[in-house]
């Protein structure tokens, strides 16, 4: 029972996340912040599908121990491509305030997604176990840590100043999900509190592109009149 939920679940949210995504794209009316969000969409639907696709493979057919080597290259996958993420959040400031681009400060935060990749790709990662290596799961947490903490400054800074409501709470959301985008640091042993945040880390993703939705379907509103 509880495969088949988790496999509705995540089918669920491909959905939404592709749903906004393309509503986004066609509809953005050339705002480039719009763009963004949704490259974002399009982005975590990819990540996620990499990983849990071989995932629920595995839970369906003969068990995950069977299947460990398509699902470690779907966890590599699925980090790589999450780094492409938050690398892309970085453009919603330029996008949407219309900033210089600050080299020092882009340097910075390449830097830290290069080196999360980097930790991420050594093998004592150990992503083709049935549990991988909780220390690197931490190392590979805190470059992630800084460069969110960077952005949310930034971003939480021009949004205050210009009285975007919207990014501020993009920004607080960001900032939750950082709790739970590398969930096996918290070592939790029950099953279900795992299942509760992989919940919660999806929810959280999905509301940060939800803004971004909504935004586009005003606009589309008010361009009517």
């Amino acid at each position: 029972m509880l495969k088949l939920l988790e496999a509705v679940g995540f089918f669920l949210y491909l959905i939404l996340l592709l749903y906004m995504g393309a509503y986004i794209s066609r509809n953005k009316l050339g705002n480039k912040s719009h763009t963004v969000f949704g490259y974002l969409a399009f982005i975590l639907a990819m990540a996620d599908s990499v990983y849990f696709i071989p995932r629920l493979y595995g839970l369906l057919t003969d068990g995950l121990e069977e299947n460990l080597r398509i699902l470690g290259w779907g966890r590599i996958g699925q980090m790589l491509i999450m780094t492409l993420f938050f690398l892309v959040l970085s453009d919603l400031i330029k996008t949407r305030f219309s900033t210089k681009r600050k080299l020092p400060m882009d340097k910075l935060l390449y830097g830290l997604m290069i080196f999360r990749a980097v930790i991420g790709l050594f093998p004592q990662n150990q992503w083709f176990l049935l549990e991988p290596d909780g220390t690197f799961a931490f190392l590979r947490f805190i470059p992630l840590v800084i460069y969110v903490l960077l952005l949310s400054i930034t971003l939480m800074a021009h949004s205050m100043k210009k009285g975007d409501s919207n990014i501020i709470l993009f920004t607080i959301l960001m900032i939750i999900q950082l709790l739970l985008v590398e969930y096996p640091i918290w070592g939790a042993e029950k099953l279900w509190i795992t299942y509760m945040m992989v919940a919660g880390r999806g929810l959280i993703f999905l509301s940060m592109i939800f803004i971004g939705y909504l935004e586009v379907r005003k606009e589309n509103e008010l361009s009517r009149y």
